[in-house]
Protein backbone atom coordinates (compact mmCIF):
# COMPACT_ATOMS: atom_id res chain seq x y z
CA UNK A 1 0.00 0.00 0.00
CA UNK A 2 2.92 2.32 0.50
CA UNK A 3 3.85 2.46 -3.19
CA UNK A 4 0.47 3.87 -4.04
CA UNK A 5 0.23 5.01 -0.46
CA UNK A 6 0.27 8.68 0.25
CA UNK A 7 0.63 9.72 -3.37
CA UNK A 8 -2.72 8.26 -4.14
CA UNK A 9 -4.37 8.38 -0.78
CA UNK A 10 -3.35 11.86 0.22
CA UNK A 11 -4.98 13.41 -2.75
CA UNK A 12 -8.24 12.72 -1.17
CA UNK A 13 -7.41 13.40 2.43
CA UNK A 14 -10.07 15.77 3.59
CA UNK A 15 -9.16 18.83 5.52
CA UNK A 16 -11.41 21.23 7.32
CA UNK A 17 -10.73 24.57 8.93
CA UNK A 18 -12.30 25.78 12.10
CA UNK A 19 -12.54 29.55 11.99
CA UNK A 20 -13.69 31.46 15.06
CA UNK A 21 -15.22 34.75 14.05
CA UNK A 22 -14.70 37.17 16.90
CA UNK A 23 -17.90 39.03 17.65
CA UNK A 24 -19.93 37.97 14.65
CA UNK A 25 -22.17 34.92 14.78
CA UNK A 26 -20.26 31.86 13.54
CA UNK A 27 -21.25 30.19 10.33
CA UNK A 28 -20.29 26.93 8.78
CA UNK A 29 -18.11 27.17 5.70
CA UNK A 30 -18.85 24.38 3.25
CA UNK A 31 -16.64 23.25 0.38
CA UNK A 32 -17.70 23.37 -3.21
CA UNK A 33 -16.96 19.70 -3.56
CA UNK A 34 -16.08 16.76 -1.37
CA UNK A 35 -13.59 14.81 -3.40
CA UNK A 36 -10.61 14.77 -1.13
CA UNK A 37 -9.34 12.11 1.16
CA UNK A 38 -10.32 12.85 4.66
CA UNK A 39 -7.22 13.58 6.57
CA UNK A 40 -9.44 16.32 7.72
CA UNK A 41 -7.45 18.77 9.64
CA UNK A 42 -9.54 21.61 10.91
CA UNK A 43 -7.86 24.86 11.63
CA UNK A 44 -9.53 27.05 14.14
CA UNK A 45 -8.94 30.73 13.65
CA UNK A 46 -10.22 33.94 15.11
CA UNK A 47 -11.42 36.55 12.66
CA UNK A 48 -10.35 39.87 13.97
CA UNK A 49 -11.71 42.55 11.69
CA UNK A 50 -15.11 42.68 13.36
CA UNK A 51 -13.87 41.39 16.69
CA UNK A 52 -11.31 44.13 17.20
CA UNK A 53 -11.79 47.53 18.64
CA UNK A 54 -10.70 50.42 16.48
CA UNK A 55 -10.96 52.84 19.35
CA UNK A 56 -7.98 53.62 21.52
CA UNK A 57 -10.18 54.25 24.55
CA UNK A 58 -11.59 50.71 24.41
CA UNK A 59 -8.24 49.19 23.46
CA UNK A 60 -5.15 48.67 25.62
CA UNK A 61 -2.23 51.07 25.23
CA UNK A 62 1.25 51.25 26.70
CA UNK A 63 0.79 54.81 27.91
CA UNK A 64 -2.39 56.57 29.02
CA UNK A 65 -3.63 59.55 27.03
CA UNK A 66 -2.63 61.77 29.98
CA UNK A 67 1.07 60.87 29.64
CA UNK A 68 3.34 63.73 28.49
CA UNK A 69 6.98 63.46 27.27
CA UNK A 70 9.82 65.10 29.18
CA UNK A 71 10.78 66.94 25.97
CA UNK A 72 7.71 67.62 23.84
CA UNK A 73 9.69 69.27 21.00
CA UNK A 74 13.30 68.36 20.26
CA UNK A 75 13.53 70.95 17.48
CA UNK A 76 13.87 70.78 13.72
CA UNK A 77 15.31 67.65 12.15
CA UNK A 78 15.32 65.77 8.85
CA UNK A 79 12.91 62.93 8.09
CA UNK A 80 13.10 60.11 10.63
CA UNK A 81 11.26 56.93 11.62
CA UNK A 82 10.79 56.63 15.40
CA UNK A 83 9.68 53.45 17.11
CA UNK A 84 9.24 51.25 20.16
CA UNK A 85 9.81 47.53 20.75
CA UNK A 86 6.95 45.88 22.60
CA UNK A 87 5.17 42.62 23.31
CA UNK A 88 1.84 41.48 24.73
CA UNK A 89 1.07 38.88 27.38
CA UNK A 90 -1.78 37.41 25.36
CA UNK A 91 -2.82 36.89 21.76
CA UNK A 92 -4.71 39.79 20.28
CA UNK A 93 -4.90 42.40 17.56
CA UNK A 94 -3.01 45.62 16.96
CA UNK A 95 -5.66 47.96 15.62
CA UNK A 96 -3.46 51.03 15.18
CA UNK A 97 -0.44 53.14 16.15
CA UNK A 98 -0.25 56.21 18.39
CA UNK A 99 2.37 58.91 18.87
CA UNK A 100 2.72 62.10 20.87
CA UNK A 101 2.81 65.21 18.69
CA UNK A 102 4.26 68.65 19.41
CA UNK A 103 2.54 71.65 17.84
CA UNK A 104 5.47 72.11 15.42
CA UNK A 105 5.55 68.45 14.31
CA UNK A 106 3.49 69.13 11.21
CA UNK A 107 3.39 67.44 7.80
CA UNK A 108 2.32 63.91 6.91
CA UNK A 109 2.80 61.19 9.52
CA UNK A 110 2.66 57.46 8.73
CA UNK A 111 2.27 54.77 11.38
CA UNK A 112 3.73 51.29 10.89
CA UNK A 113 3.78 47.89 12.57
CA UNK A 114 6.73 45.52 11.97
CA UNK A 115 7.84 42.13 13.19
CA UNK A 116 11.15 42.05 15.05
CA UNK A 117 13.13 41.29 11.88
CA UNK A 118 11.71 44.18 9.86
CA UNK A 119 8.79 42.72 7.91
CA UNK A 120 6.12 45.39 7.50
CA UNK A 121 2.82 44.05 8.84
CA UNK A 122 0.61 47.11 8.45
CA UNK A 123 0.77 50.80 7.64
CA UNK A 124 -1.63 53.75 7.92
CA UNK A 125 -1.46 57.51 7.33
CA UNK A 126 -2.60 59.72 10.20
CA UNK A 127 -5.59 61.89 9.38
CA UNK A 128 -7.67 64.47 11.27
CA UNK A 129 -4.78 65.17 13.62
CA UNK A 130 -5.16 67.61 16.48
CA UNK A 131 -2.67 70.45 16.88
CA UNK A 132 -0.73 68.55 19.54
CA UNK A 133 -0.95 65.64 21.96
CA UNK A 134 -1.67 61.98 21.29
CA UNK A 135 -2.61 61.02 17.72
CA UNK A 136 -3.87 57.65 16.49
CA UNK A 137 -4.08 56.00 13.06
CA UNK A 138 -6.06 52.76 12.69
CA UNK A 139 -5.09 50.07 10.21
CA UNK A 140 -7.53 49.05 7.50
CA UNK A 141 -7.37 45.53 8.97
CA UNK A 142 -6.27 44.83 12.55
CA UNK A 143 -3.11 42.73 12.76
CA UNK A 144 -3.12 39.49 14.74
CA UNK A 145 -0.16 39.25 17.12
CA UNK A 146 1.10 36.35 19.21
CA UNK A 147 1.67 36.46 22.95
CA UNK A 148 5.23 37.06 24.18
CA UNK A 149 6.49 37.89 20.69
CA UNK A 150 8.42 41.11 20.04
CA UNK A 151 7.03 43.62 17.51
CA UNK A 152 8.00 47.17 16.61
CA UNK A 153 5.57 50.07 16.25
CA UNK A 154 6.82 53.26 14.61
CA UNK A 155 5.83 56.47 12.85
CA UNK A 156 7.57 58.73 10.34
CA UNK A 157 8.12 62.44 10.99
CA UNK A 158 9.17 64.61 8.03
CA UNK A 159 10.49 67.81 9.67
CA UNK A 160 11.48 66.88 13.20
CA UNK A 161 9.96 68.53 16.27
CA UNK A 162 9.24 65.07 17.60
CA UNK A 163 8.98 64.26 21.32
CA UNK A 164 11.35 62.29 23.54
CA UNK A 165 12.36 61.28 27.03
CA UNK A 166 16.11 60.62 27.08
CA UNK A 167 17.58 57.46 28.63
CA UNK A 168 14.06 56.20 29.27
CA UNK A 169 14.79 52.58 28.32
CA UNK A 170 18.36 52.50 29.66
CA UNK A 171 17.69 50.09 32.50
CA UNK A 172 14.05 49.09 32.33
CA UNK A 173 10.98 49.02 30.16
CA UNK A 174 7.37 49.88 30.86
CA UNK A 175 4.90 47.27 32.08
CA UNK A 176 1.23 48.05 31.58
CA UNK A 177 -0.27 44.54 31.27
CA UNK A 178 -1.02 43.08 28.87
CA UNK A 179 1.43 45.38 27.01
CA UNK A 180 5.14 45.84 27.69
CA UNK A 181 7.58 48.32 26.16
CA UNK A 182 11.03 46.70 26.37
CA UNK A 183 14.27 47.85 27.95
CA UNK A 184 17.14 48.61 25.54
CA UNK A 185 19.19 45.42 25.93
CA UNK A 186 20.95 43.23 23.37
CA UNK A 187 18.03 40.85 23.02
CA UNK A 188 15.36 43.53 22.79
CA UNK A 189 16.79 46.82 21.51
CA UNK A 190 14.59 49.86 22.08
CA UNK A 191 14.65 53.58 21.46
CA UNK A 192 14.40 52.71 17.77
CA UNK A 193 14.98 55.11 14.88
CA UNK A 194 16.27 55.43 11.33
CA UNK A 195 16.72 58.53 9.15
CA UNK A 196 15.17 58.81 5.70
CA UNK A 197 12.62 60.70 3.62
CA UNK A 198 10.07 57.89 3.89
CA UNK A 199 9.08 55.11 6.27
CA UNK A 200 11.60 52.33 6.91
CA UNK A 201 12.22 49.78 9.64
CA UNK A 202 14.00 51.58 12.51
CA UNK A 203 17.21 49.55 12.86
CA UNK A 204 19.22 52.01 14.98
CA UNK A 205 18.62 52.04 18.72
CA UNK A 206 19.46 54.00 21.83
CA UNK A 207 17.79 54.40 25.20
CA UNK A 208 15.31 57.17 24.35
CA UNK A 209 11.54 56.91 24.49
CA UNK A 210 10.10 58.55 21.36
CA UNK A 211 6.56 58.21 22.66
CA UNK A 212 5.20 55.73 20.14
CA UNK A 213 2.36 53.47 21.26
CA UNK A 214 -0.11 50.90 19.96
CA UNK A 215 -3.83 50.20 20.33
CA UNK A 216 -4.22 46.55 21.31
CA UNK A 217 -7.31 44.39 21.72
CA UNK A 218 -6.82 41.04 23.51
CA UNK A 219 -8.51 37.96 22.11
CA UNK A 220 -9.87 35.01 24.03
CA UNK A 221 -10.53 31.75 22.23
CA UNK A 222 -14.27 31.17 21.81
CA UNK A 223 -15.58 27.66 22.52
CA UNK A 224 -14.88 25.23 19.72
CA UNK A 225 -18.61 24.89 19.15
CA UNK A 226 -18.61 28.49 17.95
CA UNK A 227 -16.04 27.80 15.25
CA UNK A 228 -16.75 27.33 11.57
CA UNK A 229 -15.18 24.78 9.23
CA UNK A 230 -14.63 24.43 5.51
CA UNK A 231 -16.21 21.01 5.68
CA UNK A 232 -19.12 20.30 8.02
CA UNK A 233 -18.87 17.58 10.62
CA UNK A 234 -21.26 15.34 8.62
CA UNK A 235 -18.87 15.25 5.63
CA UNK A 236 -17.34 11.81 4.98
CA UNK A 237 -14.31 10.82 2.85
CA UNK A 238 -14.63 8.87 -0.38
CA UNK A 239 -12.19 6.34 1.12
CA UNK A 240 -12.64 6.21 4.87
CA UNK A 241 -9.87 3.63 5.41
CA UNK A 242 -6.96 3.24 3.00
CA UNK A 243 -5.62 0.23 4.90
CA UNK A 244 -2.52 -0.41 6.98
CA UNK A 245 0.55 1.73 6.42
CA UNK A 246 3.66 2.84 8.29
CA UNK A 247 3.82 6.09 10.25
CA UNK A 248 3.03 9.13 8.13
CA UNK A 249 2.36 12.85 8.49
CA UNK A 250 -0.58 14.03 6.37
CA UNK A 251 -1.33 17.68 5.69
CA UNK A 252 -2.96 20.47 3.71
CA UNK A 253 -1.73 23.84 2.42
CA UNK A 254 -4.10 26.70 3.10
CA UNK A 255 -4.43 30.44 3.50
CA UNK A 256 -6.99 32.94 4.81
CA UNK A 257 -8.30 36.18 3.33
CA UNK A 258 -7.94 38.01 6.64
CA UNK A 259 -5.71 38.06 9.69
CA UNK A 260 -6.80 35.66 12.40
CA UNK A 261 -5.85 32.83 14.75
CA UNK A 262 -5.53 29.10 14.25
CA UNK A 263 -6.95 27.54 17.38
CA UNK A 264 -6.63 23.84 16.54
CA UNK A 265 -6.52 21.01 14.01
CA UNK A 266 -9.08 18.36 13.00
CA UNK A 267 -8.88 15.15 10.98
CA UNK A 268 -11.27 12.42 9.89
CA UNK A 269 -10.57 9.11 11.61
CA UNK A 270 -11.46 5.60 10.50
CA UNK A 271 -12.24 3.02 13.20
CA UNK A 272 -8.93 1.25 12.54
CA UNK A 273 -6.82 4.45 12.69
CA UNK A 274 -5.87 3.90 16.31
CA UNK A 275 -2.83 4.91 18.33
CA UNK A 276 -1.57 8.40 19.21
CA UNK A 277 -2.33 11.25 16.84
CA UNK A 278 -0.55 14.62 16.92
CA UNK A 279 -1.83 17.75 15.18
CA UNK A 280 0.59 20.40 13.92
CA UNK A 281 0.63 23.86 12.33
CA UNK A 282 3.61 24.94 10.20
CA UNK A 283 4.75 27.92 8.20
CA UNK A 284 5.12 27.25 4.48
CA UNK A 285 8.88 26.94 5.02
CA UNK A 286 8.48 24.21 7.64
CA UNK A 287 8.75 26.11 10.92
CA UNK A 288 6.59 24.41 13.54
CA UNK A 289 4.19 27.01 14.95
CA UNK A 290 2.10 24.82 17.26
CA UNK A 291 1.54 21.19 18.18
CA UNK A 292 -0.97 19.26 20.26
CA UNK A 293 -1.78 15.61 20.98
CA UNK A 294 -5.35 14.45 20.36
CA UNK A 295 -7.15 13.21 23.47
CA UNK A 296 -10.60 11.80 24.19
CA UNK A 297 -10.98 10.62 20.60
CA UNK A 298 -14.15 8.93 19.46
CA UNK A 299 -14.00 5.56 17.69
CA UNK A 300 -14.29 7.19 14.27
CA UNK A 301 -15.30 10.40 12.53
CA UNK A 302 -14.02 13.91 13.02
CA UNK A 303 -11.50 14.50 15.79
CA UNK A 304 -10.26 17.88 17.03
CA UNK A 305 -7.43 19.08 19.20
CA UNK A 306 -6.96 22.69 20.33
CA UNK A 307 -3.56 24.31 20.77
CA UNK A 308 -2.57 25.60 24.20
CA UNK A 309 -2.40 29.06 22.64
CA UNK A 310 -4.08 30.03 19.34
CA UNK A 311 -1.56 30.98 16.66
CA UNK A 312 -1.79 34.34 14.89
CA UNK A 313 -1.80 33.99 11.10
CA UNK A 314 -1.47 36.67 8.44
CA UNK A 315 -3.88 37.20 5.56
CA UNK A 316 -2.93 35.72 2.18
CA UNK A 317 0.00 33.79 3.66
CA UNK A 318 0.36 30.05 3.09
CA UNK A 319 0.44 27.71 6.09
CA UNK A 320 0.35 23.92 6.43
CA UNK A 321 -1.82 21.95 8.87
CA UNK A 322 -1.08 18.27 9.45
CA UNK A 323 -1.46 15.30 11.75
CA UNK A 324 0.58 12.15 12.33
CA UNK A 325 -0.86 8.64 12.00
CA UNK A 326 1.19 5.76 13.36
CA UNK A 327 -0.37 2.69 11.71
CA UNK A 328 -2.15 3.92 8.60
CA UNK A 329 -5.89 3.42 8.04
CA UNK A 330 -6.15 7.14 7.29
CA UNK A 331 -8.82 8.60 5.00
CA UNK A 332 -8.58 10.16 1.55
CA UNK A 333 -10.19 11.49 -1.65
CA UNK A 334 -7.96 10.93 -4.68
CA UNK A 335 -6.92 13.67 -7.11
CA UNK A 336 -8.79 16.27 -5.14
CA UNK A 337 -6.21 19.05 -5.56
CA UNK A 338 -5.15 18.06 -9.08
CA UNK A 339 -6.59 21.09 -10.86
CA UNK A 340 -8.15 23.31 -8.22
CA UNK A 341 -8.36 24.01 -4.53
CA UNK A 342 -11.34 24.79 -2.35
CA UNK A 343 -12.46 28.40 -1.98
CA UNK A 344 -14.84 29.03 0.86
CA UNK A 345 -13.97 32.53 2.01
CA UNK A 346 -12.21 33.43 4.16
CA UNK A 347 -10.43 30.07 3.96
CA UNK A 348 -8.79 28.47 0.95
CA UNK A 349 -7.28 24.99 0.57
CA UNK A 350 -4.82 25.29 -2.28
CA UNK A 351 -4.48 23.45 -5.58
CA UNK A 352 -1.37 21.30 -6.01
CA UNK A 353 0.74 23.64 -8.14
CA UNK A 354 4.42 24.49 -8.16
CA UNK A 355 3.83 27.63 -6.12
CA UNK A 356 1.46 26.06 -3.60
CA UNK A 357 1.99 22.29 -3.35
CA UNK A 358 -0.82 20.34 -1.70
CA UNK A 359 -1.72 16.77 -0.83
CA UNK A 360 1.17 16.96 1.63
CA UNK A 361 2.78 14.00 3.41
CA UNK A 362 6.01 12.57 4.75
CA UNK A 363 6.77 9.11 6.16
CA UNK A 364 8.33 8.68 9.59
CA UNK A 365 7.73 7.33 13.06
CA UNK A 366 6.86 10.77 14.44
CA UNK A 367 5.70 14.19 13.34
CA UNK A 368 7.71 16.08 10.72
CA UNK A 369 6.96 18.78 8.16
CA UNK A 370 5.22 17.09 5.20
CA UNK A 371 7.53 18.01 2.31
CA UNK A 372 6.26 15.49 -0.27
CA UNK A 373 3.14 16.38 -2.22
CA UNK A 374 0.57 14.95 -4.60
CA UNK A 375 -3.03 15.80 -5.46
CA UNK A 376 -4.88 14.00 -2.65
CA UNK A 377 -6.97 15.55 0.06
Amino acid sequence: MRAQGVFGWLKTAKWGFRWLEGLVPPRLFRPRKLRYAYVKVTLAALLGVLGCSADAVAANTIWPSSAVPAVTDVGADSGVELGVSFKADVNGYITGVRFYKSAANTGTHVGNLWNSTGTLLASATFTSETASGWQQANFANPVAVTANTVYVASYHSTIGHWSASWNFFASSGVDNPPLHALANVSGTPDGRFTYGSGSAFPTSTNTANYWVDVAFTPVSTPPSTNASTIWPSNAAPAVADVGADSGVELGVSFKADVNGYIAGVRFYKSAANTGTHVGNLWSSAGTLLASATFTNETASGWQQVNFANPVAVTANTVYVASYHSTIGHWSANWNFFASSGVDNAPLHALANTSGTPDGRFTYGSSSAFPTSTNTAN
